[in-house]
């Protein structure tokens, strides 16, 4: 494909598996060059043909759901198609051993990068379509190298960008404030935050924001580029409807989009994650813990909704929007292309939603 060529709006939401309207609000946001031909809008391909993104799962609260999130969402972006390459910077190794990777190796860790300067070599996980670089308990002792070393919390940021062939490279961060995870977070172009639906999860907010300005003040020095927010998303995680606490802190999460956007509320569902968790599988491959019925995956209807494939008894799922709610297409416009439109903000709602991390995969991009 030639560097520069216009492609419709249509055909870009069809490769980036997203809705038109989704495109069309990239192209406001800056995300994408759109050009108006006449009546229709393309989009102008940049080098490569590729959207490239990276970005670290961070919060130093432990329990907020960064490890499931990174496999998730890693697992959605590669079956639309992206090219997603996992880190694992958590001594814990949980994201590794949650992929089914046991046995590995010292040099397989970053424990390689800090003594050599280069990335290991990524594990293939063909089963789920993605790259992996895994951790084990090795990674201890990149904390005392760190500490010793000036500007090695930098490291991985530029091995990152010397490497090429992912679309999408996201950092699974220990739950910590120290060298360690300060390494995955400077090597991202921003963080997202995961914030359990507690007070306990509001609390570490504070945290969390005075470390990202900390690190967003050190990127400056080096790029000037560093957006002035270094969130680029929250994502509000183990929301239980049911509760009217949930329901307030849900509110409370709400009022941080002047900082920077908030996804649709992630739901709590102790036993899909526990059987994900057991299994070794992304938790969209597991059931929805209903006696008698599995998971068979989702579908996107016509109105921009995600309903389950699984039959369901009437009024068993509610139905979950995760579009703004503004159209930017009329009946006039059979390619879905003329106009941008603003649109609205898109309601969350708590009930049973799309495939877990279609929200905040569409968010990323």
């Amino acid at each position: 494909m030639k560097q520069g060529e216009l492609v419709p709006v249509s055909e870009m939401a069809r490769r980036l598996g997203v809705t038109r309207e989704r495109v069309r609000q990239m192209i406001l946001e800056g995300k994408l060059e759109g050009v108006r031909l006449g009546r229709y809008w393309y989009v102008r391909e940049r080098e490569g043909g590729r959207l490239r993104r990276v970005y670290t799962f961070f919060t130093h609260a432990g329990g907020a759901g960064k490890t499931s999130l990174a496999r998730d969402l890693g697992f959605e972006l590669a079956r639309r198609g992206f090219r997603v390459l996992l880190v694992d910077t958590d001594p814990q190794a949980n994201l590794t051993s949650w992929l089914g990777v046991r046995e590995v190796a010292p040099e397989e860790t970053l424990l390689h990068l800090v003594d050599t300067g280069q990335l290991p070599t990524p594990r293939r996980l063909s089963e789920w379509g993605l790259d992996l670089i895994p951790a084990s308990l090795d990674l201890a002792r990149v904390e005392v190298r760190l500490m010793q070393r000036p500007l090695s919390t930098l490291l991985l940021r530029t091995a990152l960008r010397k490497t090429e062939g992912y679309d999408f490279v996201l950092i699974d961060s220990l739950p910590s404030l120290g060298h360690l995870a300060a390494l995955g977070a400077l090597a991202g172009d921003g963080l997202l935050v995961p914030v359990e639906t507690s007070v306990k999860g509001v609390e570490a907010l504070v945290g969390v924001m005075e470390a990202a300005q900390e690190y967003r003040e050190a990127l400056e020095q080096v790029d000037p580029r560093v957006p002035r927010s270094f969130v680029r998303l929250f994502i509000p995680t183990k929301f239980d409807a049911r509760t009217l606490g949930d329901n307030r802190v849900l509110e409370k999460i709400a009022g941080l989009e002047d900082l920077a956007p908030v996804a649709s509320p992630i739901a709590y569902r102790p036993g899909p994650h526990r059987r994900a968790t057991e299994r070794a599988v992304p938790l969209q491959l597991v059931g929805t813990g209903r006696p008698g019925r599995r998971w068979s995956g989702w579908r996107r209807s016509s109105s921009s909704a995600w309903w389950p494939r699984t039959p369901c008894g009437k009024g068993s799922w509610r139905r979950w929007r995760n579009e703004p709610a503004g159209r930017g297409s009329g009946n006039g416009d059979p390619q879905g292309q003329e106009g941008l439109g603003k649109g609205g903000s898109g309601g969350a709602s708590p009930s049973p939603g799309p495939p877990p991390g279609a929200g905040a995969a569409e968010a990323a991009l």
